[in-house]
């Protein structure tokens, strides 16, 4: 049985329905990887006696990948939290504001993200042999997939035209 879906899915264009498909395609990945990965520690842990050192950067990566995917597809479907917490963002000028805020402060911690990889690139994940600044990046293209995601649904906000 096919899961219902949101009135804004069965309703909303294409991209917002490829979006929220391969969303929900790589945050169910991620979660399969995270769920694989503590299964896999307790046995060996418990079972062997033995457990692997890097199980907790990869699934805190995932993790972390898992909701910055997520957020761009939510904000094009109108489903994501900071647009339920705000009243006046189901309106059109509430959207298109809440639209322009959302690339200005996404622009702004993107950015900040850079500096901040930039800044534990001095450390370095020994398992990997990559800098700690690796462990930035989801968060960073998370940010700049939700701004593009913000820009598209302003444009689309802005051709709509009055209600």
């Amino acid at each position: 049985m096919e899961t219902e879906r949101p009135d804004s899915l069965q309703r909303g264009d294409a991209v917002t329905r490829v979006a929220h498909r391969i969303a929900s395609s790589v945050v169910g990945l991620c979660l399969l990887t995270i769920s694989v990965l503590a299964v896999a520690q307790v046995v060996l842990r418990y079972v062997f006696a033995n457990s692997l050192f890097w199980v907790e950067d990869i699934s805190t990566i995932a993790f972390v990948a898992m909701i910055w995917v997520a957020a761009p597809a939510l904000w094009l479907s109108r489903e994501h939290l900071l647009l339920d917490v705000l009243p006046i963002a189901h309106t059109r000028a509430g959207a298109i504001i809440a639209d322009a805020a959302m690339i200005a402060a996404g622009a702004i911690a993107a950015v900040a993200s850079f500096e901040t990889a930039a800044a534990f690139s001095v450390l370095v994940l020994p398992v990997f042999d990559l800098d700690y600044g690796f462990k930035v990046y989801p968060i960073t293209g998370g940010l700049v997939l939700l701004v593009i995601a913000a820009a598209f649904s302003l444009a689309r906000n802005l051709r709509r035209g009055p209600s």
